[in-house]
């Protein structure tokens, strides 16, 4: 994990790998589950959430340099999701589409948003990973008897007869017939009282496989397009969502290539053509040359939806180009958003005076949640997994533009003046000069120079993933490591620096494993960082700054943020 001037050092990735992994091996809960967080008051976040759980077990499984230590905990996990899938549904949902379930595997009650249709797409991508493994080392056996059986009945056609245990909803209370079946479902009135769905899924044939995958794949394959109930990552808007159809393409091409490899090449087409057909609709997101989601703006869930959905990318690597983190749509997207929150958050600001680099962000302009029912602030704070998510991308671009140091085409001189912006907000001025040099002659360079300036690239990008997590190493630092839900955002004389909302947050741990793990791959292939705007004194000054030692594994809604 480490080379000079590492973020984290190796000991201490150990440590939040530790924390990261207790968040699956809670007592008393139905194994497999995955906690949010392990709190159970103010907020109450002890519950399995769908995303939280499927991208954090993905990145469980990739991060792992030794592949020794995520088999048991994707045994466990794998009988949690054939547990949840079974179960029936309080909410007049299908169950696939339930975002938050307790930790007996039944699905939470409660009013909430739902469905969340990126769900199913990220358990199904850690699934698949695991099967891939699984396959690569020999065993076959659990993969046919718990995750993907390609030879299970097919029923040729399209059809509604169904028994009414196989009946999964389409619609929703009050949807008429009308609605049903211009969606493509089945209609079929039942009894007065009866709990079967009137409004319900076709069989689609051939139907292909069984098992886990199968099962989230088919029913992403038939919603997507069902944009206006669905609701989006941060649970609260509903309607077409750049992140949930980033996810949901990548997990029916990967799913596709899983099922060639099983012989199911009728899933495999279904999947790789619904796929392929989304492209349109996700690319409707970006409008010059800023992807944006249609209800926000500075979101960062268009970053993390590049982490978790662009192509081509180490799984795919053959795959269509759709806004990977090497995008340059994405990186003026970056830009965008740390423009707007270096000025937003005072934190940024104090933390810029005193020569400390790298920008705290949060989920969206204007957020208002701030982590807490009392004693929060007034308005949403940084959030650890989107800053975090903003080095992953850097470090990713490091490794990137190395291993195509010689494939100058890739580089252009319209992607060049994009990273000069990017540099100009993000205070590397040296690194800024060097790149802007380039932007008018590019064109008219030598490809040996190109090269040359593609490796420099690289490590810039290195560097920027190092500064973007200074911040973060230093404020957790002051609660041992431990990684909260949000950072308070306002100057430290009124709690700025401290940690607020739920505590121990799975998905912040996730996102900072990824981060060091990109760091790690591109170092390990040859990157070597930019230093020349390298300032060792704020370094040291970061790592010396005296902060109030806060409890990180209890409860930080005590009044400690001021804004």
């Amino acid at each position: 994990y480490v080379s000079s001037q590492a973020p984290f050092t190796d000991a201490e990735m150990t440590t939040i790998r530790g924390y990261f992994t207790s968040n699956m091996e809670q007592s008393g809960a139905h194994e497999g589950f995955v906690v949010a967080a392990p709190m159970k008051n103010n907020p109450d976040y002890y519950y399995h959430w769908q995303r939280d759980a499927g991208v954090s077990m993905h990145t469980l499984q990739y991060t792992d340099v030794t592949n020794s230590t995520f088999d048991s905990y994707f045994e466990k996990y794998t009988s949690w999701v054939e547990c949840v899938q079974q179960e029936s549904d309080p909410n007049n949902i299908n169950i696939l589409g339930e975002p938050k379930f307790n930790p007996d595997c039944t699905a939470y009650g409660g009013g909430w948003c739902r469905p969340q249709n990126d769900g199913p797409a990220s358990r199904a991508i850690a699934l698949i990973g695991y099967a891939n493994w699984l396959l690569d080392n020999g065993n076959k056996d659990f993969v046919i008897k718990n995750l993907y059986n390609p030879n299970a009945s097919a029923i040729t056609g399209t059809t509604c007869q169904e028994s009414e245990s196989q009946k999964k909803d389409c619609g929703y209370v009050g949807i008429t017939q009308q609605e049903c079946q211009s969606k493509g479902c089945c209609w079929q009135p039942e009894g007065q009282g009866s709990t079967t769905p009137w409004c319900y899924y076709p069989v689609d044939g051939p139907s292909g496989g069984s098992g886990a995958i199968p099962t989230d794949l088919n029913y992403v394959n038939n919603v997507w397009q069902d944009t206006s109930n669905n609701c989006d990552l941060w649970e609260e808007v509903r309607g077409p969502q750049f992140y949930t159809y980033m996810v949901q393409r990548y997990a029916l091409l990967y799913g596709s290539k899983l099922a060639i490899r099983l012989g199911d090449t009728s899933s495999a087409n279904k999947w790789s053509n619904t796929g392929n057909s989304m492209v349109t609709d996700i690319k409707s997101f970006e409008n010059n040359g800023i992807i944006s989601e249609k209800q926000r703006v500075h979101d960062c869930s268009v970053i993390v939806g590049s982490l978790y959905g662009g192509t081509p990318d180490k799984f795919m690597p053959n795959e269509a180009d759709v806004y990977p983190p090497s995008n340059e749509a994405l990186l003026n997207t970056i830009t965008q958003n740390i423009n707007y929150f270096q000025s937003e958050f005072a934190l940024n600001q104090e933390n810029a005076n005193n020569g400390i680099k790298g920008t705290f962000v949060g989920r969206y302009a204007n957020d208002v949640y701030p982590g807490c029912s009392n004693n929060g602030g007034s308005k949403g704070h940084a959030w650890l997994l989107c800053t975090n998510a903003i080095a992953d991308v850097f470090y990713r671009n490091a490794g990137y533009w190395y291993q195509n140091r010689n494939n100058v085409n890739k580089m252009t001189k319209s992607y060049l003046k994009s990273l000069s912006k990017l540099l100009n907000i993000t205070r590397l001025p040296k690194a800024r000069e060097y790149i802007s040099k380039y932007v008018d002659i590019w064109d008219t360079i030598q490809e040996s120079e190109k090269s040359d300036v593609i490796k420099t690239v690289s490590g810039i990008f290195a560097q920027s993933g190092d500064d973007q997590l200074q911040g973060v190493s230093n404020y957790t630092r002051q609660c041992n490591l431990h990684f909260s839900e949000q950072v308070c955002e306002v100057t430290t004389s009124n709690g700025g620096g401290l940690e607020v909302g739920a505590p121990d947050l799975t998905w912040s741990y996730g996102t900072i494993l990824s981060a060091m793990y990109y760091r790690n791959e591109s170092l390990n292939i040859g990157v070597k960082p930019w230093i020349h705007d390298r300032n060792t004194s704020a370094i040291n000054m970061i790592y010396n700054r005296m902060m109030p030692q806060q409890d990180c594994a209890g409860n930080l809604c005590d009044g400690q943020c001021h804004d």
